[in-house]
């Protein structure tokens, strides 16, 4: 069966004003194959499908395709095929390989309410008995869009950076992050694409990246993190460590009730608890086995830790090129 095209001119669209945008739609006949359709020709009057990187026509030189795609397959043999075109900017104009076009970059500040456990100081929020109290402060980070041409959209890529964060410190266009400062939000087609093997020069994507330029969340903003403190203890029965609260006075003779302040490693903070003890007068021992956590922080005054835990992966995103 001889392939036909032909051009739905009712489908037709042309913006009038910049950006410069025309959408052209075309029925084809004449093939099962997908892959035929959208490269079809019809031998007897020339029109075809506009392939990838087409010139609109001559008057518009630099309105080009960005690839035919299926709009809707009527029957077995009979489909309607849509272009979209896009108008090519000035540096694509010049270099005819889209993989070397520049990437397009855009800077937003987000604005989030956050609860919080100590001051832009560093020193732990608390009451004038010094408990700990917890308040909610707005905090602004950025978040960097990111679009650039590539040669295929890897989806193993996204999986291994999508929600990670920077385990060393990087730069990206100029602006310096220290490590566990950026994550990388996702990673993805910036628009839809007709895949059709073999024939896909590149795939225009689009990164998202969460970037955080100060430390009022502490040294790992995208980590969970809690005021290491407790109200439970451990103390040694013959080599064999027990539980116990803890009971006593802290430093200034104030008597002991409820959570108290830890140095990180189960035992009472020193700066704070330096003769507390344990049950019936025991002295505090480290327990039996000791936490998970990924990384401890002092406050500015020394007078409380921070233990962070994992929530996101951390890998070097200075690999992504970006």
């Amino acid at each position: 069966m001889a392939i036909v095209v032909t051009r739905n001119w009712e489908a037709d669209r042309l913006s009038k004003k910049e950006p410069w945008s025309a959408h052209l739609e075309f029925q084809v006949s004449g093939t099962d194959d997908l892959s035929t359709a959208l490269s079809a020709s019809d031998p007897s009057t020339g029109v075809h499908v506009y392939q990838a990187d087409e010139s609109f026509s001559a008057e518009f030189p630099n309105l080009i395709c960005t690839g035919p795609q299926c709009v809707k397959r009527k029957s077995l043999n009979y489909w309607i095929i849509g272009c979209d075109f896009e108008t090519l900017s000035e540096s694509a104009a010049m270099n005819p390989n889209p993989l070397l076009e520049p990437t397009t970059v855009r800077w937003e500040t987000v604005l989030v309410t956050e609860q919080v456990d100590t001051d832009l100081d560093g020193h732990v929020i608390s009451n004038s008995a010094g408990d700990p109290q917890q308040l909610s402060r707005e905090i602004a980070y950025k978040r960097l869009h990111i679009w650039r041409n590539e040669p295929l959209y890897d989806v193993a890529k996204s999986e291994s950076y999508e929600l990670a964060t920077n385990s060393v410190a990087m730069s990206i266009f100029g602006v310096s992050i220290k490590a566990e400062h950026c994550r990388c939000v996702s990673i993805q087609p910036a628009h839809d694409f007709m895949y059709v093997p073999n024939a896909i020069r590149y795939v225009r994507m689009y990164y998202m990246l969460e970037i955080v330029l100060h430390d009022q969340l502490g040294a790992r903003p995208f980590q969970h993190r809690i005021l290491d403190q407790g109200e439970w203890g451990w103390w040694s029965d013959g080599g064999t460590k027990k539980r116990a609260k803890f009971t006593g006075a802290d430093n200034t003779d104030n008597p002991v009730s409820g959570v108290i302040r830890l140095d990180g490693t189960g035992l009472p903070l020193a700066a704070l608890y330096s003769s507390i003890k344990v049950g019936n007068n025991h002295t505090p021992v480290t327990p039996p086995s000791g936490s998970q956590e990924i990384a401890i922080e002092t406050d500015a005054g020394g007078k409380a830790k921070w233990l962070y835990y994992r929530k996101s992966r951390s890998v070097d995103l200075r690999a992504l090129g970006l």
